[in-house]
C-alpha cells in the first residue's frame, strides 16, 4: 500500500466520512496487515468513531457521579476498543493511546463493562507528564488531568459496580492508594479513598476522610448522602441525620427518592414510624409521578402495618444544623466547646454580624455561613459552639439565638431614665439604684431626653479608659 491509500483514508476521516474511512482502512489492512501507517490510520478512525458514538456523554463530574443515561451502542463501542487492542500500535504513539484512554473514560460513564480490563491492558505506568498535567482554559478554569479523570472513573466503578471481580476491586484500590497522596485537595479522589476504606471495613478512617471532604463541600447535598451511606453500618442514628441534612440542602424532591427510601428503612428500624411513613410516601410519590419503577423494598415498607397506621404523617421537623457543624468540624467532638454570646452590631456592607463573646473578645461571622444572624436583632443572646485552633483563636461552628435575657457578669437588661445633654449625641441610663449605663450615639440619637427606657447592656473593655464599662446595645421606650 502506498502513500496514496493512506492519504485517501485520512482525507475521508477529516471530511467526517468515518464509516467509509473505516471500511477502506479495514480492507487495506487485510492486504497489508503489517503496514504501520495503516494501523495508525485505523487507530485514529476508531478514535473518531468512538468520539461520535459517545458525544452525548458529559466530560465533568456530575453531582451524583452516576453513569449517565445516554443513548449509545455499547456493544459497538466495545468492538471498537477490541479492534484498537489488536492493532498493537507501538507505545511510542503516545497521543493515540492517551486519546483512546480519554474515550474509554467516557465509555465508562455510559456504562461500558470492559473499562477496567482495558485500563489494565493500557497500563497506567505509561501515563505521560502531559497526561498528569491539568489543562488551563482561557477563562481561568482548570480541567482535571487525564490521570485525574482516569482515577475518577476507576472510583465510579468501585462504587457503582457491586459484582466487580475481587481481583479488579483490589487492583483499583491499590491504584487509588498510590495516587491519593499526590492529590490531597482533590475532592473526588479523596472521596474514592473514603469509599475504598469503608469497603475494607476501615470505617473510622473512611469517616475521617469524608469529614475532610465535607469541610470543602459542606453545601453539597449528595456528599451528605454519601456520608450517610458510610455511617449506616456503624452509626445509623448519625446516618439518619446525614440523610435529613441532605434533604434540607436539595430543593428538588425528585433527586431525593433514594435518600427518602434509605431514611424510611432506618427510621423503621428505630420504631420512628411516623417519620418513616412520610419519607416512604415521598419516595413513592415522586417515583410514581415521573413513572419511574418502584423498588420492591419500597413496596414492602409501604405495606408494613406500622407504616399504614400513619396515612397522614406530617413532614418531620428535624434541625440538622448543629449536627452538620459538629460532624464537619476539623477537631474531634470532645474538643468542641460551648458558650453564649451577644449580637453587638451588623455590617450590611460586609455582610457580617459581630458577636461579643466576653468583655474583651468578639468575632465577626459572615452571613453566608450564618444566614439567620442577618435578621437577628442587636442585643440578642446566642448559643455558640466553637473550637480553638493552633493559634489559640476561637473558630465558630454553630450559632443560634436562645431564649435568654442575661449572661451573668456580661449581659443584662436594665430599666431607668435616659439622660441626654443638649449638645451631646450620647447619653446615660440612670437606674433607681444609682447605676449608670452608657448609651452610644448610634443608639441614643432618636431617643428623647428624660425618657423611661429598658435596655440590653453589655460589659465591654474600653481601650481609652483601660477598663471594662457597661454600654447599651439596644434601648426601647417604656410606655
Amino acid at each position: 500500500m502506498g502513500d496514496n491509500e493512506f492519504q485517501a483514508i485520512m482525507t475521508l476521516r477529516k471530511q467526517g466520512n468515518l464509516q467509509e474511512a473505516y471500511e477502506r482502512v479495514t480492507q487495506a489492512l487485510q492486504q497489508a496487515p503489517d503496514d504501520l501507517r495503516l494501523r495508525r490510520a485505523k487507530g485514529w478512525v476508531l478514535y473518531d468513531l468512538l468520539k461520535r458514538e459517545l458525544q452525548a456523554v458529559g466530560d465533568t463530574e456530575d453531582e451524583q457521579d452516576d453513569s449517565q443515561s445516554v443513548r449509545c451502542d455499547l456493544k459497538q463501542v466495545h468492538n471498537y476498543f477490541v479492534e484498537f487492542y489488536h492493532l498493537d500500535l507501538p507505545r511510542e504513539d503516545k497521543l493515540i493511546y492517551s486519546s483512546m484512554l480519554s474515550m474509554a473514560i467516557k465509555a465508562q460513564r455510559a456504562g461500558w463493562a470492559g473499562f477496567v480490563k482495558f485500563v489494565q491492558w493500557w497500563g497506567i505506568e505509561h501515563l505521560t507528564e502531559e497526561d498528569r498535567t491539568p489543562k488551563q482554559l482561557m477563562n481561568g478554569n482548570t480541567i482535571p488531568s487525564l490521570e485525574q479523570q482516569l482515577l475518577y472513573a476507576l472510583a465510579r466503578v468501585l462504587k457503582r459496580v457491586p459484582q466487580l471481580p475481587e481481583e479488579q476491586r483490589e487492583w483499583i484500590m491499590s491504584v487509588l492508594e498510590q495516587a491519593a497522596p499526590r492529590y490531597p485537595e482533590d475532592v473526588w479522589i479523596q472521596r474514592a479513598m473514603a469509599h475504598a476504606e469503608a469497603m475494607r471495613g476501615n470505617h473510622q478512617s473512611a469517616q475521617e476522610r469524608f469529614r475532610a471532604i465535607l469541610r470543602m463541600k459542606s453545601r453539597e447535598w449528595w456528599m451528605w448522602k454519601e456520608m450517610g451511606e458510610i455511617l449506616e453500618p456503624v452509626n445509623p442514628e448519625q446516618a439518619i441525620l446525614c440523610y435529613y441534612h441532605a434533604s434540607h440542602l436539595m430543593p428538588d424532591p425528585a433527586k431525593l427518592v433514594g435518600v427518602y427510601q434509605r431514611l424510611a428503612k432506618l427510621l423503621m428500624a428505630q420504631s420512628r414510624y411516623s417519620e418513616a411513613a412520610w419519607c416512604a410516601r415521598q419516595a413513592y410519590h415522586h417515583r410514581a409521578q415521573r413513572e419511574w419503577s418502584i423498588p420492591q423494598e419500597l413496596h414492602q415498607i409501604l405495606n408494613d402495618p406500622h407504616i399504614q397506621q400513619y396515612p397522614n404523617a406530617p413532614k418531620p421537623q428535624v434541625d440538622t444544623r448543629r449536627f452538620a457543624a459538629r460532624l464537619s468540624a476539623p477537631v474531634p467532638p470532645e474538643a468542641i466547646q460551648h458558650t453564649h454570646a451577644v449580637v453587638d452590631h451588623h455590617n450590611s456592607e460586609k455582610e457580617i454580624t459581630y458577636l461579643l463573646l466576653s468583655p474583651r473578645e468578639g468575632t465577626p461571622l459572615p452571613h453566608k455561613r450564618f444566614p439567620r444572624l442577618k435578621s437577628t436583632p442587636v442585643g440578642t443572646i446566642v448559643e455558640v459552639e466553637y473550637y480553638t485552633d493552633d493559634q489559640n483563636r476561637r473558630k465558630i461552628l454553630y450559632c443560634e439565638p436562645v431564649n435568654l435575657s442575661e449572661i451573668d457578669g456580661f449581659v443584662k437588661t436594665v430599666q431607668g431614665t435616659l439622660r441626654k445633654s443638649p449638645n451631646q449625641s450620647f447619653g446615660f441610663i440612670h437606674t433607681e439604684t444609682g447605676e449608670r449605663y452608657f448609651v452610644p450615639p448610634h443608639v441614643a440619637k432618636d431617643l428623647p431626653d428624660n425618657a423611661a427606657v429598658e435596655a440590653v447592656c453589655v460589659l465591654q473593655y474600653n481601650e481609652k479608659r483601660e477598663r471594662e464599662d457597661w454600654k447599651a446595645l439596644k434601648v426601647h421606650l417604656i410606655e
